[in-house]
């Protein structure tokens, strides 16, 4: 493997955008069910995670206006700080949530605050696609 592996795999034309200052899109098209579970997750989050949500944000498809049945839901959560059990913790809660009554099938990316800053400094794919498209609900 060489230096140039991209380990996330970003297909840059699903983020079409020509710089990092493109404004997000505030567009959110969430299906029924979507609503319904992402209502119920953060409900559990705050439960059981008081103090270490920081920000909940949907990116992608669904961020830029597309309620297609296809795109799936895409969530950036960023916590105040953890190691990788808690992210795994939080990540898994929403699966949990998913399973028991919704069945969205979202994907679901957890990053400390520290982290997402050092993405932020080093202009990782996943930080520019967030950037372009995303609404931020907490």
């Amino acid at each position: 493997m060489t230096g140039d592996y991209d380990f996330w795999d970003f297909d840059e034309s699903e983020y079409p955008f020509t710089d990092d200052s493109a404004p997000a899109s505030s567009k959110l098209a969430l299906l029924d069910g979507e609503r319904a579970w992402l209502d119920a997750y953060r409900a559990r989050l705050d439960e059981q995670f008081p103090d270490l949500v920081e920000e909940v944000t949907v990116y992608g498809p669904r961020a830029r206006g597309d309620n297609r049945p296809v795109p799936c839901l895409r969530l950036l959560i960023i916590i105040s700080q953890g190691d990788w059990f808690q992210k795994d913790a939080v990540g898994s809660l929403g699966h949990m949530v998913d399973m028991e009554d919704f069945f969205v099938a979202p994907s679901i990316m957890v990053y400390t605050r520290d982290e997402w800053t050092l993405c932020e400094q080093v202009g990782a794919d996943l930080y520019r696609a967030v950037k372009h498209s995303s609404v931020r609900l907490a």
